[in-house]
């Protein structure tokens, strides 16, 4: 079992992220626009291919479950307490 399925479940993202956002985003993985998954220790990271490429990284930080998204413009990031 990896780190990511001990921390959060498919519906605990889905209740932090909301329905419309989760929707979106199992959309883009069933049409293929989710590249380069891999998962290593406490991070996933991905190519995401819409209108312009980005790069996603979640990371497992104690309880807690961080964002990055990186685009040709700059970063964001959130941190999301999934205690």
């Amino acid at each position: 079992m990896s780190l990511f399925s001990k921390l959060i479940t498919p519906a605990q993202l889905q209740n932090l992220a909301g329905d419309r956002s989760y929707e979106r985003g199992e959309a883009y993985f069933r049409q293929g626009h989710v590249q380069s998954l891999m998962e290593s220790g406490d991070e996933i990271t991905a190519t995401v291919v819409g209108t312009e490429p980005y790069e996603v990284m979640l990371r497992a930080e104690s309880r807690k479950l961080g964002l990055s998204v990186t685009v040709r413009l700059g970063w964001m990031a959130t941190f999301v307490n999934t205690a």
